[in-house]
């Protein structure tokens, strides 16, 4: 890598630490399948579920962001009897992986939940704690400077996520947060803000082959409020084929393909607006019955 990378790669990493603090990765496939962000949403519509996603930032880059994402969730049905209000539970795993310039984190959470009958509906309370370890990591013989930790310094916190959820057979309506104890990472100068999430989603068919689904996610986190939408196609009696285009806000848009193959799905999501990111999400689901 030749200087000026370099440079543009540490500044990155420097704004990252003293601007935004830390932000949550945004993944364009979220809302498709659960919200990782939400511990509410795991083992709602199903029972057993497991997924992986790969997001690439600013494709061509040097040192461009990146994410990784591997989780599941199984739910335990009927804690109390059919005639409970106590409904289900659900916990999961999850693990995630961010690059963004030189610094990385890792992060492992296990979210679990409780879901309330409401008649036809479930108001679902989740929780998620958490350990995670943040690393700045940089080529040796690179200028170091006062304000730029070592090279393979790194810090682990406790960290821990609560939100809710209200859904039924065609909609879905959450609250979430991450970083509930705003954890600092003195060593490495990181302070990592509570971020607020706010999500939407309704599904409404036209017939047994076709249906059209939209989803909204809002997010504030320090100084960073920002908003994205996706309104999909949805293609045959098993949702064998989703399409979607979406937007979010500085003129980014999404494009999405989905294909199922049984229980499996198969999803690619494109962001452009200056630049280009890419998405692929794999994942299983055992859907419930209850609907």
């Amino acid at each position: 890598m030749t200087l000026l990378p370099k440079i543009i790669a540490l500044t990155i990493s420097i704004f990252s630490i003293t601007a935004i603090a830390q932000n949550d990765q945004l993944y364009a496939s979220e809302g498709q399948r659960s919200f990782w962000f939400n511990p509410a949403s795991i083992g709602t519509y199903n029972s057993y579920s497991a997924s992986t996603v790969f997001k690439k930032q600013w494709d061509g880059a040097d040192d461009s962001p990146l994410g990784v994402q591997v989780g599941g969730a199984v739910k335990l049905k009927n804690l109390l009897g059919d005639e409970s209000k106590l409904a289900n539970s659900a916990i999961g795993i999850n693990y995630s992986y961010e690059q963004v310039g030189y610094k990385r984190m890792h992060r492992v959470i296990v979210p679990l939940n409780v879901q309330f009958k409401l008649q036809n509906t479930f108001l679902s309370v989740g929780i998620s704690p958490g350990i995670q370890t943040m690393l700045f990591s940089y080529n040796e013989g690179f200028p170091p400077y006062p304000w730029i930790p070592p090279s393979g310094t790194n810090e682990s916190k406790f960290t821990a996520g609560a939100g809710l959820q209200w859904y039924g057979e065609r909609f879905s309506i959450g609250i979430a947060s991450t970083h509930l104890f705003s954890e600092r990472f003195n060593t490495l100068g990181v302070h990592a803000w509570e971020h607020y999430y706010i999500t939407g989603s309704y599904r409404h068919p036209f017939s047994e082959k076709f249906a059209l689904k939209a989803i909204v996610t809002v997010r504030e986190a320090g100084y960073y409020t920002g908003a994205n939408a996706m309104i999909s196609g949805v293609f045959g009696s098993a949702n064998e084929l989703t399409v979607g285009l979406g937007y979010r806000q500085d003129n980014i848009i999404i494009g999405s393909v989905t294909k199922r193959f049984n229980r499996f799905y198969l999803g690619y999501f494109i962001e452009g607006s200056t630049t280009i990111s890419h998405e692929v999400r794999f994942a299983f689901e055992l859907f419930d019955d209850r609907f």
